[in-house]
């Protein structure tokens, strides 16, 4: 007992030095990725799209997603002389772009590596905001959590847009509950800089922060609504100068454009920005072929996030979120614990109700910020129970455990429940997102293949020569499949001929190529039944 009263007091003594420490840790656990996988489906567009912004003053390839991660991704390439080729395709141009300058590998290094200040923003806005509304021992809890996930780790060592979002909405919010506590000008242009990145990192970020708004409103009102009568005029006008700065800094993200919106309308402001809702309001309305428990879906399913949240988060993460949900409950009047509870409740809500578009966790990877908070809570609280606090450790060594061993495929964790087979749960960037082709390469080499039928087909460097991968039979020699491309291939053959047994499922492969390819050596070609 001694000895854990001397740990809680050094740690709360030097509790901003141990976070710091954690923070590198994971940032190097981050950084030994970038070699190991080849570049994601969506990184070469979101790299392209900066890169166009950078080099030619223009953000015309696709405005679904805004500016700032993209210009952060091609940041240091551009620096170090890669530029945008002038394809028409995004994708493509991305891929140039990459083979420009320093070339492809370091190219990759260097968008990667400009992405990952996002990831400490996200770790920041995690140990203040449990800092100040709890205590330093909960903030260390909840920095540890939230900075050993594996699905935190794996897309913030991506050149995309879901860590900066994270980064910057966990910010905004922290920021907002700040304001309400002592509203002053320096905060009100703090908040509305955080707020004004928050919507360049991702569209998405509007519902989101207003739901998490929205249910900590709701909690005031049955609790304590008085503090919501508090607002006066000068608050108000706080508010408005507040609005108006963060309207200027997305109309500078944009670099002050002014014009029509899609070609039609009244002139506007940063008219990309405009267009960008557009299409993302049609993306969600018209849906995205969506895969989950086996069954396809084009406008997602209700369960997604709630299955995906509970396979792809750590088991004693679960656990101690589990505590914390009961400590939160339990005191449910305290502002200091309701306060992330309602916010990940919030943003959860709005993703199962409102979001058709259901493609990877990684579209609510920002929950993860007030849900750790949530979870340092449980941890802290067990921690505290002499009887329980041998527990806490063990829970906190099985999740950094898991992680080390999960090490670098953090984007195709699942935990231990769920790990078997994978992909009959999920598929997509949740599993395969296109990141083993460099491990392919490096196996087909040491297997002395001169040839694979690949699907996708891709002419990646490494790879020997691609020919076409069929399901009706397979071709003579190896034959490679990603599992996302296997899934969506095997869904359009059933739905367009009726066919639903391919050779594929009655040949086990020969092996594994990280955790998203399936390899199988075929001797003689043979038709599936």
């Amino acid at each position: 007992m001694h000895r854990l009263v001397t740990l809680a007091t050094f740690l709360n003594t030097h509790a901003r030095l141990v976070a710091l420490v954690l923070i590198l840790l994971a940032s190097t656990r981050i950084i030994a990725t970038y070699s190991v996988f080849s570049y994601v489906t969506d990184e070469p567009a979101h790299i392209a799209c900066g890169m166009e912004w950078l080099d030619r003053g223009t953000y015309y390839y696709e405005d679904q997603h805004p500016p700032l991660a993209r210009i952060a991704a091609a940041f240091l390439p551009w620096l170090l002389g890669a530029h945008s080729q002038g394809l028409s395709d995004t994708s493509s141009e991305g891929i140039a772009v990459l083979d420009s300058g320093r070339g492809r590998d370091v190219n990759l290094f260097l968008a990667r590596f400009g992405v990952l200040p996002f990831f400490w923003i996200a770790c920041a806005s995690v140990y203040f905001w449990s800092e100040h509304f709890a205590d330093r021992l909960t903030a260390l809890f909840s920095l540890t959590l939230f900075s050993t996930l594996p699905v935190v780790l794996g897309h913030a060592g991506l050149a995309a847009t879901d860590m900066a979002l994270t980064g910057f909405l966990g910010a905004t919010l922290l920021l907002t509950f700040l304001w309400f506590e002592r509203p002053t000008a320096v905060r009100t242009i703090l908040l509305a800089v955080a707020g004004a990145c928050t919507v360049l990192s991702k569209l998405s970020s509007m519902p989101f922060f207003v739901a998490a708004l929205a249910a900590v409103v709701v909690w005031l009102l049955i609790v304590k609504p008085s503090r919501l009568r508090c607002l006066t005029v000068r608050h108000l006008l706080l508010l408005l100068l507040g609005l108006v700065v963060c309207c200027l800094f997305v109309w500078a993200g944009y670099r002050f454009s002014f014009g029509l919106v899609n070609g039609t309308g009244p002139l506007r402001p940063a008219p990309e920005f405009f267009s960008g809702i557009k299409t993302a309001r049609w993306h969600n309305r018209t849906g995205h072929l969506a895969y989950l428990l086996g069954r396809f879906s084009q406008h997602g399913f209700t369960s997604y996030y709630p299955i995906a949240l509970a396979v792809k988060t750590p088991l004693p993460f679960l656990l101690f979120s589990f505590i914390g949900i009961g400590v939160c409950f339990r005191h449910w009047r305290d502002l200091r614990t309701a306060i992330p509870l309602a916010c990940s409740i919030g943003m959860l809500s709005i993703a199962i109700v409102c979001c058709h578009i259901n493609i990877g966790i990684r579209h609510v990877l920002s929950l993860y910020v007030p849900l750790s908070i949530v979870a340092g809570i449980g941890a802290r609280a067990l921690g505290s129970v002499p009887r329980a606090s041998s527990l806490a450790a063990v829970l906190l060594g099985w999740l950094i455990v898991s992680g080390v061993i999960a090490h670098p495929d953090y984007i195709a964790y699942f935990n231990e429940a769920a790990s078997f087979h994978p992909e009959r749960i999920l598929i997509d960037s949740d599993l395969d997102w296109g990141q083993d082709n460099k491990r392919l390469g490096r196996r087909l080499r040491e297997l002395k293949a001169s040839s694979v039928a690949l699907l996708p087909a891709a002419r990646e460097p490494g790879l020997p020569e691609v020919t076409a991968f069929s399901l009706t039979h397979p071709s003579p020699g190896w034959n490679a499949a990603h599992l996302t491309a296997l899934k969506l291939l095997e869904h359009q053959t059933t739905t367009t001929t009726g066919q639903r047994v391919f050779w594929v499922d009655t040949e086990p492969p020969t092996e594994r190529v990280g955790r998203g390819i399936l390899l199988w050596y075929c001797k003689h070609p043979c038709r599936s039944e």
